[in-house]
């Protein structure tokens, strides 16, 4: 049963978010933190990051995923399937999904085979809102589905923080997503606590402005060339090497494959 505290702290920052002129303010941004996991069945692998959602109001916003909080399990089956060569972090601490919702352009950095690459990507979520509520971290959530490149995907989002956005790719619902995973059960964003910060611990900005870009056609294009040309490779004892035809998106069409 949820305390008279936790009942009152709700409405004050319900109220708090909705009402508030100074809320975001010039110095002030609404911060979320989720975890993510990812499970890639083909390659038999799972990861899990913390990962943080910084909002200020409808012009952009920056997801960033930590991975020095990765937790992860491989494990290779008997035909040695197990490599994968579409994700391999640099020294670098974070991952960033800048999401310019102005020009509706995502700019994040992703790879193939060790490779860095800078992509931008302008990608169109069509929605279907459903009369099914419920609430997370004691907000009111309604529940969405979605068909996004090669999954079926549900979320949770709530308009009771008075901001829109979402984390990874995901945005153009009427609030902030708190919840969203694939029908498959592959891949899961679900945060866990939100707050306000000081603008002077965060500027929403590109990270990777100045990076030369590739868009994601030709990312899905560098890839698929990049899976043809691993596929037949057989090492000592004949051990297969495979990259995925799907990660957190489909990256090689069925008659590419």
């Amino acid at each position: 049963m949820v305390s008279i505290f936790s009942y009152l702290k709700r409405r004050y920052l319900v109220l708090f978010f909705l009402f508030s002129s100074a809320l975001f303010s010039q110095n002030q941004y609404l911060k979320i933190d989720y975890i993510e996991e990812f499970g890639l069945k083909e390659l038999h692998s799972s990861r899990q990051y913390k990962t943080e959602l910084f909002l200020k109001d409808d012009q952009a916003s920056l997801y960033r995923v930590d991975t020095e909080t990765s937790t992860s399990e491989i494990n290779s089956d008997k035909e040695g399937n197990g490599s994968d060569y579409s994700y391999k972090p640099s020294n670098a601490r974070y991952l960033y999904y800048f999401n310019d919702l102005r020009n509706s352009l995502i700019t994040y950095k992703w790879y193939i085979a060790f490779k860095k690459f800078y992509i931008t990507d302008s990608p169109t979520f069509n929605w279907k809102l459903t009369s099914e509520f419920k609430d997370i971290l004691g907000y009111k959530c309604q529940k969405a589905t979605l068909e996004f490149r090669g999954r079926s995907y549900e979320a949770f989002f709530t308009n009771e923080l008075g901001v829109k956005g979402g984390p990874w790719k995901f945005h153009n619902l009427p609030g902030a997503i708190l919840e969203v995973y694939s029908v498959d059960d592959e891949f899961k964003i679900k945060a866990y606590q939100i707050k306000t910060i000081e603008a002077e611990e965060l500027l929403i900005s590109n990270p990777y402005s100045g990076e030369k870009t590739i868009t994601w056609d030709e990312y899905k294009t560098l890839y698929t060339k990049k899976y043809q040309e691993t596929k037949s490779i057989v090492y000592d004892n004949n051990v297969t090497s495979s990259m995925p035809v799907m990660n957190r998106e489909l990256l090689v069409e069925e008659n590419d494959r």
